[in-house]
């Protein structure tokens, strides 16, 4: 009973399926701090452990003891298969616009990757925007752990130090002193965290959330599960990933992020959610109260704002959605009237549609 409970919260738990995991410790081929653009499949040797190199989930390659590489790295290496963060992420060379100034980093949810946030980017990207995003949360082993292309399953409370990390690169990297951030579903729950758990506010202009768990999520309504984590808490992180069980309500992850206020004092923030959620519910979970902190802050929930029905994985595909995000990214400040549509850079863009 308690291993069915085990795999029915990791059903609940994981937006998309995944792949076996391999038995070496796990370096991500693809960290923070890595020149992420330029890598190739397969085609680097980064960190060491012990007698071992990971990079991902590539194939295991035994080595002569007597080569130069096995006495640098030792006698086992493993190349990534991992999938690099390419397309329209990471330009150094991106010119910021007026409506975009800052560069903006894309943060996705728990089984998904730089990847699964194209769509978004693309549309951003064509709008004026500089992209960035990165690969978190591959440093766990669990059952979902290792297929291609899929992260976002560790501790966040490592995962928050990467995106951290990460922020500090961008901005070394283009000379840019604060950063937007767009975060989908647990990444919108790391703004939170990296925003006033690590006191990032000051390199910080605008956050956009969808879909976040900020508060913790019941997994509509299934509560039993908080339960089954209690009683089986080794199983049930093996089975969905320690970044899964840390976003349910009253976890040590939640409980930390709500010592905090939701929102910082100069920051603007606009967060999106969809009713027919069954992720990150309830939908009060998403949402960011302003409280004391004088923060510009809407809150949006999509379908009735647009009439337009959209699941938790569509808010970062769907084209409505996506619009949502260009008008967080660059609505007057107190500007609280939300503009439906899809953003203009959409192929199938028409006026109010």
């Amino acid at each position: 009973m308690r291993r069915t409970a085990a795999l029915l919260l990791a059903v609940a738990l994981t937006v998309t399926p995944t792949a076996g995991a391999s038995s070496l410790p796990r370096v991500p081929g693809l960290s923070a701090e890595h020149d992420v653009s330029s890598r190739e499949r397969g085609s680097s040797i980064g960190h060491s452990t012990g007698t071992g190199v990971q990079l991902s989930s590539g194939p295991v390659v035994r080595m002569s003891r007597e080569s130069a590489l096995a006495q640098t790295f030792g006698s086992t290496v493993q190349l990534s298969s991992d999938l690099p963060v390419a397309g329209p992420f990471n330009d150094p060379t991106c010119v910021p616009t007026p409506d975009f100034p800052v560069p903006v980093v894309l943060i996705h949810g728990t089984a998904g990757g730089s990847g699964h946030m194209v769509t978004l980017a693309e549309s951003l990207v064509a709008a004026g925007a500089c992209t960035w995003a990165l690969n978190y949360g591959a440093d766990q082993f669990s059952m979902l752990s290792a297929s291609v292309g899929r992260y976002g399953y560790a501790d966040p409370f490592l995962s928050v130090h990467e995106l951290d990390s990460f922020v500090d690169g961008v901005l070394r990297r283009t000379g840019a002193s604060r950063v937007d951030l767009v975060g989908h579903s647990q990444g919108g729950t790391l703004t939170k965290g990296y925003v006033m758990g690590l006191d990032g506010a000051a390199k910080v202009r605008r956050v956009v959330t969808l879909g976040a768990t900020l508060h913790g999520t019941d997994v509509n309504g299934w509560n039993w599960v908080g339960s089954v984590v209690q009683a089986v808490p080794g199983s049930s992180t093996f089975l969905a990933g320690e970044a899964a069980v840390q976003q349910l309500r009253h976890s040590e992850f939640v409980d930390w992020l709500n010592g905090f206020p939701d929102a910082a004092p100069g920051v603007t923030y606009t967060a999106l959610y969809t009713a027919s959620d069954t992720i990150a519910t309830p939908n009060e979970t998403s949402m960011i109260d302003p409280g004391a902190s004088g923060a510009d802050v809407v809150n949006v929930e999509v379908e009735s704002t647009c009439l337009h029905p959209v699941s938790h994985g569509g808010l970062v595909t769907d084209p409505v959605p996506i619009g949502l995000v260009v008008w967080g990214l660059t609505r007057a400040e107190g500007d609280s009237s939300p503009v439906c549509g899809r953003p203009e850079s959409d192929p199938g863009h028409a006026a109010g549609g």
